[in-house]
Order: structure tokens, then C-alpha cells, then sequence
């Protein structure tokens, strides 16, 4: 189950009123995962600082279990998440960190549904 998490100091009323719906489409067509599953988190004016700068910029958390994101795969994936985060927020793309979390790493015990 996909969960992606984004914290930005860009302000509630600058964030188009679609950017979730894009953005949920954007991780079930780029990673194949299912729509019902996925989940985004949107954390707007949120105090952060970079290199000095309050300047808008972007920290995406994406959380997965799944095979879609590896060690030769990850550095494309989050170019291709920061490009359409830049394409819809208008944030520079150096302004923007994704960072991949494998669950299956910190997850010791399994839920049984």
C-alpha cells in the first residue's frame, strides 16, 4: 500500500484544488500500483528551510512494500516524481527531496487482513 507524504511551505491556496487527484493518478500509472490502495498526504505551509532559504520547495516521503522501486530504479522514479511536482506546484526541481521508504525494511511483523 503506497503512501506518499508531502510537506511544503508553499501555501493551501497556491496548491491547485486537483493536485491530489493528479498526483494519485501520476504513482498508479508510474508504479502500477492499484488506486484503491494508494494514498497521498498533502502538509502545505509548512515551516522548512533549505541550504539557508525558506525560498517554496517540497520534501515527498513516498512509503511502499513492492519490488517497482530498487536501487537502480529509484533515482529515475524520483526525477520523474519532481518533474510533475515542479509541472504542477511550480517549485524548482532543486528544491524538491523525494526519498523512497521500503516498509519491508522497518516492518518486522505482518498483519494478517
Amino acid at each position: 500500500m503506497p503512501l506518499a507524504v508531502v510537506n511544503t511551505n508553499v501555501s493551501q491556496g497556491a496548491i491547485p484544488k486537483d493536485f491530489m487527484e493528479k498526483f494519485l493518478n501520476f504513482i498508479v500509472r508510474v508504479l502500477g500500483c492499484e488506486q484503491k490502495f494508494t494514498m497521498i498526504e498533502v502538509h502545505p505551509n509548512c515551516l522548512m528551510m533549505r541550504a539557508g532559504s525558506a525560498s517554496p520547495m517540497v520534501n515527498v516521503m513516498f512509503h511502499h512494500n513492492d519490488d517497482h522501486i530498487t536501487e537502480d530504479t529509484k533515482r529515475e522514479t524520483a526525477a520523474r516524481f519532481a518533474q510533475f511536482i515542479t509541472s504542477e506546484l511550480r517549485v524548482p526541481i532543486d528544491r524538491i527531496l523525494v526519498l523512497f521508504i521500503d516498509t519491508r525494511c522497518t516492518t518486522r511483523q505482518q498483519t494478517y487482513l
